[in-house]
């Protein structure tokens, strides 16, 4: 199986796996730098984040570049602690049992996704599994190594964790 790798994807998907009710929330960025302050942005403040191959940008009004980050950079997003934010788990009608897994997952619920290719990721954007045309099988994650890792069916994004 051939690895590729996006990091653009782990990014992507931790903001697109949230769902975020209150607009006056923060938004924190964190470098790897273990000395820099988290750049924090008001939800309500960002017009549009916009993604490139190797980086992101942060804009807080339509006609400014805005502030760029670097994906090599970047080691989390947090949210403020009193955002609402819905993980992805529950923001789906598929869920993943059991959840820490060891061996073998199912995902349950979802039927509607049948037939459809089941990826995952690990939360580095790389691709470590596909099963083609998913039938709602379970699948042997034992190969993998313990980490958090993304499955994406069709437009749903479930996360899980390996032991």
């Amino acid at each position: 199986m051939r690895k590729k790798y996006y990091p653009m994807i782990a990014v992507a998907l931790m903001l697109s796996a949230a769902t975020v009710s209150n607009a006056d929330n923060a938004i924190k960025i964190h470098s790897y730098d273990t000395e820099a302050q988290p750049v924090e942005y008001r939800l309500s403040e960002i017009a549009q984040i916009k993604f490139g191959s190797t980086n992101f940008s942060v804009v807080e009004s339509v006609d400014e570049a805005g502030q760029v980050f670097y994906l090599k950079d970047v080691s989390k997003i947090t949210f403020g602690a009193y955002s609402s934010v819905e993980t992805a788990e529950r923001a789906t009608a598929a869920v993943v049992t059991p959840n820490p897994v060891k061996n073998n997952l199912v995902v349950k619920g979802g039927q509607e996704l049948y037939g459809s290719d089941m990826n995952i990721y690990s939360v580095t954007g790389m691709h470590v599994l596909r099963v083609a045309a998913w039938q709602g099988e379970t699948v042997d994650v034992s190969q993998l190594p313990a980490g958090v890792y993304v499955i994406n069916i069709q437009s749903e994004t479930i996360k899980f964790v390996k032991l």
